[in-house]
């Protein structure tokens, strides 16, 4: 079949292939180069404009100085270079060198495979990267950066919003200049970072700089590792400590705080405990207040009861003692057959006693006697004795 040049020393030897412009050349079967020093050296390849160049098989290069030559691929824009297979590049100076890449925006560049830049200077270097902003750049594989001047340089990380980074591995910052700057870590929020591994940051400048801390609400702050702060303004600096509730700060380790000092705060609806470790709630500690004072007032009873005891037994060893006293034998009786007597009154310690005693003269040869006494100290102390008394 025919082909066409049309220009100075313009040439178009491949088959079907078509030449215009000044030194244009069309060397590619069913080729086509339209511009000054335009060449299309690829089979179904095209070049069109000053110095275009489409190098691979169905490539297209359309801009000065745009060159395509990567097989399938395709440069739009003044020095756009395309080297990758199946790769695009779009605007100015753009490059698209990773296979089944694309570029899109001045000066972008997907280098990576399969990577995807998109907008003013954005750069995915990153294997299956995806970079989209101006300045945004993706050097991390399976990475994605998001917003102008944004950066994801992990494995698998990704960043989104102006100024957002995610440089450590699945790293993720979503946020006007957030940051996650360790290995797994999240941050969400305008401002917001995550600095320690494991660690996640939600709101407005909060931070979790602890290892697996969360830090949730406006400035918010967990710097203790395994800390959680929750509340705008709330701190947990201290290793797993929790801070619960605006301004609230927790700076012991393993606490939690519903407050700070002079803003504390009640926690209600507390369910009773069961378990050692469970919380009481009030209702619990005034019920053991209850048995307590049960426990107190049954105490002073039963003292009171000891203390009546002792005083009763006091009082009746007071009336014996006074009995005792009391019980004074009666003389011997002058003849035999004749009876004496005494009476006799005694007291010990405040309690008294009356006493009477009986003898009775035996009509022996010997001097002898018998004789009775009895006494009397109050309540139960009464005493009695006999016995039998003589000389020799």
């Amino acid at each position: 079949m025919s082909s066409s040049a049309f220009g100075y020393d313009a040439h178009a030897t491949g088959q079907s292939s078509t030449a215009v412009g000044t030194t244009a050349a069309a060397s590619g079967a069913q080729s086509s180069a339209f511009g000054r020093q335009a060449s299309a050296s690829g089979a179904s390849s095209s070049a069109f404009g000053a110095i275009s160049n489409a190098f691979a098989d169905n490539s297209s290069a359309f801009g000065s100085h745009a060159t395509a030559a990567g097989l399938n691929s395709t440069a739009v824009g003044a020095f756009s270079d395309v080297s990758g297979a199946s790769s695009s590049a779009f605007g100015y100076g753009s490059a698209a060198t990773g296979n089944q890449s694309l570029a899109a925006g001045s000066a972008a560049r997907a280098t990576g495979l399969n990577s995807t830049a998109v907008g003013t200077r954005a750069t995915a270097s990153g294997n299956s990267s995806t970079a989209s902003g101006s300045e945004a750049t993706a050097s991390g594989e399976i990475s994605s950066a998001y917003g102008s001047q944004s950066s994801a340089a992990g494995f698998g990380s990704s960043a989104y919003g102006a100024g957002s980074m995610a440089n450590f591995g699945y790293a993720t910052a979503v946020g006007a200049n957030s940051a996650a700057e360790a290995q797994y870590a999240t941050a969400t929020g305008n401002n917001s970072g995550a600095y320690g591994e494991l660690s996640s940051a939600y709101g407005y400048a909060s931070a979790a700089a602890g290892q697996g801390s969360t830090a949730y609400g406006g400035f918010s702050a967990a710097t203790g590792d395994y800390s959680v702060a929750v509340g705008a303004g709330a701190t947990a600096t201290a290793a797993n400590s929790v801070a619960i509730g605006a301004g609230s700060v927790a700076a012991a380790p393993n606490t939690v705080s519903v407050g700070s000092a002079g803003n504390e705060r009640r926690i209600t609806n507390v369910a009773n405990g069961v378990n050692a470790t469970d919380a009481a709630n009030v209702g619990q500690v005034q019920a053991v207040q209850s048995g307590l004072g049960n426990l107190a007032n049954y105490t002073v009873a039963a003292l009171e009861n000891v203390r009546a005891e002792v005083r009763a037994t006091r009082n009746e060893a007071r009336q014996g003692v006074a009995a005792a006293m009391a019980m004074v034998q009666a003389p011997m009786p002058s003849k035999p057959g004749k009876v004496s007597w005494a009476l006799n009154g005694a007291s010990f310690k405040g309690e008294g006693a009356a006493g009477v005693s009986l003898a009775y003269r035996l009509n022996v040869d010997a001097l002898m006697m018998v004789h009775a006494s009895y006494a009397y100290g109050g309540g139960s102390a009464h005493g009695v004795r006999a016995g039998l008394a003589g000389e020799f």
